[in-house]
């Protein structure tokens, strides 16, 4: 079993701490972020500690530039269940865009205008079978108070 060193993970938690303060700067990139309801009910870190990790998505979730969706449990079998990804779309047509994917021991960056369509589609169905934004945080407040239970 590879294991990722301790240098490996300061440096991704470093990377996400950027990335969030990218969110709060002045001039926000759009971010949007569809979210499998079994991620937002696995109890890491126990209930407390979810429960602030839901408060935290609906507050982000309440910022024009953030759009947060939960795709519920009651939906099938759908095209982003290969596992997680980041699409990244960038203002230049200079920069073309790029899929993020983060695995247990490394990170790829995909680049390909293929990869980059295949990955776009994807994300573009499992935005139409998700929770609506509204609804998605109404969702994350109803669980926030199972949790509280």
């Amino acid at each position: 079993m590879t294991t990722i060193d301790d240098e490996t993970v300061k440096r991704r938690i470093e990377g996400r701490l950027v990335r969030q303060e990218t969110l709060r700067g002045e001039n926000p990139p759009e971010f949007w972020a569809v979210i499998d309801e079994a991620a937002c009910r696995k109890l890491v870190g126990g209930a407390e500690v979810m429960c602030e990790q839901l408060r935290h998505l609906v507050e982000v979730a309440a910022q024009p530039h953030i759009t947060i969706q939960i795709v519920p449990n009651s939906v099938d079998a759908h095209a982003a269940m290969a596992g997680p990804f980041e699409l990244l779309d960038f203002a230049s047509e200079q920069d073309p865009s790029v899929v993020y994917l983060e695995t247990a021991t490394d990170s790829l960056h995909l680049e390909k205008p293929g990869e980059i369509q295949a990955y776009s589609l994807t994300f573009n169905r499992v935005v139409a079978i998700a929770l609506s934004p509204e609804e998605s945080v109404e969702y994350l407040a109803v669980l926030m108070d199972q949790l509280r239970e």
